[in-house]
């Protein structure tokens, strides 16, 4: 029997900006979707246009055990720190449990990622009393010793991560990345982190919620999921290289990297999107265009890809990635 007969409820957070990408996430989750189960597509946004969100609806309402609920978070998490490269939208998967009072667990899902198997598989994860679970953050085994934070004076990431959030040296390895979350609503409720995550927000933290999350659920506070569950979809990663002096401490975590290269069930697009990318056929892209050629913002998508690869026609780095894609082509047309 299931340890959990509710729906599946599943969050994702975006703005209009980013409604195509995001709708593209959601056509590839209800594709694989357990035809037994059912399911509630929650979509906190800021003020989406209606006719923008009456797509997405049209799109799921082929799918009788999908419904979608939308939340408008227009005038939340005002004042709130915003980075470089993240947007305020960020910040509302912290209001879950707020938002969500009559749901006891909830998924949370970046838009920049697909699903490739059943999410109530996930779903029904045994938290083991923990407040939620969600897979290492992968710069801590490929570069956090040099990687540094723009936004915290040029910090080494690992010493950003032992100094401003406070973590041990026993926790550091456990800072999980907060693209795919599953989150035990009761708990944290119960526990009145709801509350402290959204005071977390009013802090400067230059990995936004994902700093406040760690910064919050430590310890016996999360679980670890494979990467399998959030798999960084680039192009390669090098040799695992991070903290050589003490690499027996990260050997699982690593072993547990490259294992779930054949085990995928989400992949999170963390670095170049596929719809920036030159080659739509390079790395892990034709997962994305295998979706979004089926979304109904299809044809959207397309041109604003063409229109960013416009804009980057005369780099160097375009010039760069365009041999590489040439070279490849010649390469196995050889």
């Amino acid at each position: 029997m299931r340890p959990f007969e509710e729906k599946v409820n599943i969050v994702f957070c975006c703005d209009d900006r980013f409604l195509p990408y995001t709708s593209t996430a959601i056509l590839s989750l209800v594709e694989h979707a357990d035809k037994k189960r059912d399911y509630c597509i929650h979509l906190f946004h800021e003020s989406i246009p209606g006719k923008r969100v009456d797509k997405v609806k049209k799109e799921l309402s082929a799918y009788s055990n999908v419904q979608i609920e939308t939340h408008d978070m227009k005038g939340s998490f005002k004042g709130s720190f915003i980075s470089r490269h993240l947007s305020k939208a960020s910040y509302y998967r912290l209001a879950i449990p707020r938002m969500l009072k009559n749901c006891h667990r909830a998924i949370y899902l970046d838009s920049d990622i697909i699903v490739l198997s059943d999410v109530s598989r996930l779903y029904d994860f045994d938290l083991g009393g923990s407040c939620i679970a969600g897979a290492q953050d992968s710069i801590l085994l490929f570069g956090a010793r040099s990687r540094k934070v723009p936004e915290m004076n040029n910090m080494i990431h690992y010493d950003y991560l032992a100094e401003y959030l406070k973590l041990s040296a026993e926790s550091i390895p456990l800072y999980i990345n907060s693209g795919v979350l599953l989150m035990d609503l009761d708990k944290i409720r119960q526990s009145g982190k709801d509350i402290k995550l959204l005071e977390g927000s009013k802090k400067k933290y230059a990995m936004l919620d994902q700093d406040v999350i760690n910064s919050i659920f430590r310890n016996d506070d999360h679980q670890i999921l494979s990467y399998s569950w959030n798999y960084p979809a680039v192009d390669d990663y090098p040799e695992a290289n991070y903290l050589k002096e003490s690499s027996t401490r990260y050997d699982k975590y690593y072993r547990d990297f490259f294992e779930s290269k054949n085990d995928l069930k989400i992949l999170h697009y963390i670095g170049r999107k596929p719809w920036q990318a030159l080659g739509r056929k390079q790395g892990y892209n034709p997962f994305f265009w295998q979706f979004a050629q089926k979304s109904i913002f299809c044809m959207e998508i397309s041109m604003k890809r063409y229109l960013f690869l416009l804009k980057r026609l005369f780099t160097k780095r375009f010039r760069k990635e365009l041999r590489a894609v040439l070279r490849n082509q010649s390469t196995k047309t050889t």
